[in-house]
């Protein structure tokens, strides 16, 4: 059985953020921290957490500042270092509520991008990291022009509104797409320059740290993602050399991993996963 816990926490600058929780009712093995992607909310990954729950694992998440149910103009921030503030709170709230267990952070697509801005920043402490379908370099939607001027017009009109996700390329369930074109925490509308520049500006930075990670990672990338480009996973497995990566390329695959057809593949690689860096596994 599982047990659901919805609440918020408030920042330093006075954002209320909506944070919720799905925890087994046994005995906590270890705790996943979950961090959402661009435009979507926490809710989306209850299925997910369920599972998490039935093989011993509590999920701990919040939905980011401007996606969901949290406080915020819709996809839009005024500085990387927000994302990097509200996780890094999250996770000694969490850590504070469970302080004896193992403690991994994962993030799906912008999550993935925000997961690795706090690896780089606070590695210590982790019993690793998940990072499906990563956004570390440019997808194929986002055009050149867009990509190179992203970063300057963030910072000269961080409120226009640059480019839009293709909803249809989440997933190749049809069912999928649907229910995120009418789910209304999905934001659907144009995502800011000063978001779009932030994440720009802040992953061509990932590459000089790579060498300097050091705790196991999980990598979990559709080959046909066209959102969060493959590219980006091979790069930091070929680069992080002193890290412990474990990566799953799924061949064909669409950027949702955990939503795609045959997504119960990747609920257990992810379980045999934590169950060998945080679980029981010998």
């Amino acid at each position: 059985m599982t047990q659901h816990h919805e609440g918020s926490f408030t920042t330093a600058d006075k954002r209320v953020l909506y944070r919720q929780s799905w925890l087994p009712d046994a005995d906590i093995t270890a705790v996943v921290i979950l961090i959402h992607g661009l435009a979507e909310h926490s809710g989306r990954y209850a299925d997910l957490a369920r599972y998490l729950n039935s093989a011993g694992y509590g999920v701990e998440t919040f939905d980011l500042r401007g996606h969901g149910r949290s406080d915020g103009p819709r996809a839009m921030i005024r500085s990387y270092d927000e994302f990097m503030a509200d996780v890094a709170q999250f996770r000694s709230l969490v850590t504070a509520e469970h302080p004896d267990r193992p403690l991994v952070i994962a993030g799906h697509s912008m999550g993935g991008h925000i997961v690795m801005g706090h690896l780089i920043r606070a590695p210590k402490g982790l019993a690793g990291a998940v990072l499906s379908g990563p956004a570390l370099v440019a997808g194929d939607d986002l055009g050149a022009v867009t990509a190179a001027l992203a970063p300057l017009i963030g910072r000269l009109a961080p409120r226009l509104r640059l480019t839009q996700l293709d909803a249809t390329s989440i997933c190749r369930d049809p069912a999928v797409v649907d229910r995120y074109l009418n789910d209304p925490l999905v934001f659907n509308g144009k995502i800011s320059a000063g978001l779009g520049g932030a994440l720009l500006a802040e992953m061509a930075t990932f590459p000089n740290h790579y060498s300097r990670l050091d705790l196991p990672i999980l990598l979990l990338h559709g080959t046909a993602d066209k959102l969060a480009s493959v590219d980006g996973s091979r790069q930091l497995e070929a680069s992080a050399t002193t890290a412990d990566i474990t990566a799953h390329y799924y061949e064909g695959w669409y950027h949702e991993v955990f939503n795609e057809p045959d997504h119960l593949v990747v609920y257990r690689d992810l379980v045999t996963w934590l169950d060998q860096v945080a679980g029981t596994a010998d």
